[in-house]
Order: C-alpha cells, then structure tokens, then sequence
C-alpha cells in the first residue's frame, strides 16, 4: 500500500531530471530540423482562432445570459 512497485519509483530524483533534460535536449534539436514552410505560420494562427473563439463566444455568452436573468 505505501509502497510504489513500478521501475520509476527505484530512480533517484537526480536521475529522472538528467533524463527529463536529455529529452528536452532532443526535442530542441528535432525543432531546430524542422522548418516551416511559408504559410504554415498562417495555417497555425488559424486553426488556433477557429479552437479559442468558439469557446470564448461560448463563456461571453453564457455570462451575458447569467446577467441578464439576474438583472432583469
């Protein structure tokens, strides 16, 4: 019950940041292989407008409702 029996939990707290930062080393190298191409700078900024605005159209909304029960 106290005890974890899984392999991480053996790992000094050392270890599993020197791993963690090797990880981290590798991601930084992929991104500096990767290029993008010209519009996908564009393409990002889009598809993070069509996530974000629907949901914030939905909080306003659901605010503005809430207002306007309790105030009229």
């Amino acid at each position: 019950m106290f005890f974890r029996r899984d392999a991480d939990s053996l790992k000094s707290r050392r270890q599993k940041r020197m791993e963690e930062l090797e990880e981290l080393r590798e991601l930084q190298e992929l991104r500096k292989e990767t290029h993008l191409e010209r519009w996908d700078f564009l393409a990002l900024i889009i598809a993070g407008l069509t996530t974000l605005l629907p949901v914030a159209g939905g909080i306003i909304l659901c605010y503005y409702l809430l207002t306007w029960f309790i105030f009229c």
